[in-house]
């Protein structure tokens, strides 16, 4: 009993030490590899196929939801500053944004994107670490279909575009590397949740975690020497395409 409730209170612990990174993180040190993470609760099991991913009507439709999804700044942060999605703050959080993209979807009444989730030694040269890259043992997003065509809407990696599947994760792994692709259900939130029957809508759950990422991506900012009430304000880096 003793032993119980010490790991009680360790976990209460952590939770009050890290109360807006609780989903499944994603970082992976360069050196590690990514079936290391691979544990009992993590599922990487799915039914489905890139023939169930949702579909929209065209590209236009597609376009103009990414770039509202990308820009929006409905998110408010600890400095009362209105905020985007943490676009800029790569090296983690993806579970988070991707589930508020799926809610901005849902608001506007769209069909709602499927989850795509890339599994392996990731890695991605970003202009948005000192490092100049960001390495993860799994990534997520949203994925749609348009025209028998499979986009995915990220724009932590390419903020300029939806990606085509295969362009996203050639851009997060290299040729030789094992990684393993999964195509989920809307409200999966991260590796830890149903694949094939999630049904709870996680929103709810993104807006209190985001707001640790929003403070990294502040911090990451500075770090970089950029003015985060420009960068995170109304001079995003992709408005100019200044930094990609």
């Amino acid at each position: 009993m003793k032993a119980l409730s010490s790991f009680v209170f360790a976990a209460v612990l952590l939770g009050l030490l890290q109360p807006s990174m609780a989903g499944l993180s994603a970082k992976r040190a360069p050196d590690e590899d990514f079936r290391t993470f691979l544990q009992p609760q993590v599922s990487i099991d799915s039914s489905l196929t890139e023939e169930d991913v949702v579909e929209w009507s065209s590209l236009e439709q597609l376009k103009f939801f990414f770039e509202s999804s990308r820009d929006k700044r409905e998110l408010v942060d600890s400095h009362k500053f209105q905020r985007r999605i943490s676009w800029l703050y790569p090296d983690d959080g993806c579970f988070a944004r991707a589930a508020l993209v799926t809610q901005q979807a849902q608001a506007l009444n769209l069909p709602l994107p499927n989850r795509v989730f890339l599994f392996g030694d990731l890695a991605v040269a970003t202009p948005n670490s000192p490092d100049h890259e960001v390495t993860w043992w799994y990534h997520t997003a949203p994925v749609v279909k348009v025209k028998g065509v499979l986009y995915v809407l990220d724009a932590s990696i390419d903020p300029n575009k939806p990606m085509v599947l295969k362009d996203w994760v050639a851009k997060q792994t290299s040729e030789n590397d094992a990684h393993e692709l999964k195509i989920c259900r809307p409200f999966t939130y991260d590796p830890s949740a149903p694949c094939n029957n999630a049904t709870q809508d996680p929103s709810a759950r993104a807006q209190r975690e985001i707001q640790g990422f929003l403070r990294a991506e502040w911090r990451r900012q500075v770090e970089l020497d950029r003015d985060p009430f420009k960068v995170l304000g109304d001079e995003p880096p992709w408005k100019n395409h200044r930094m990609y």
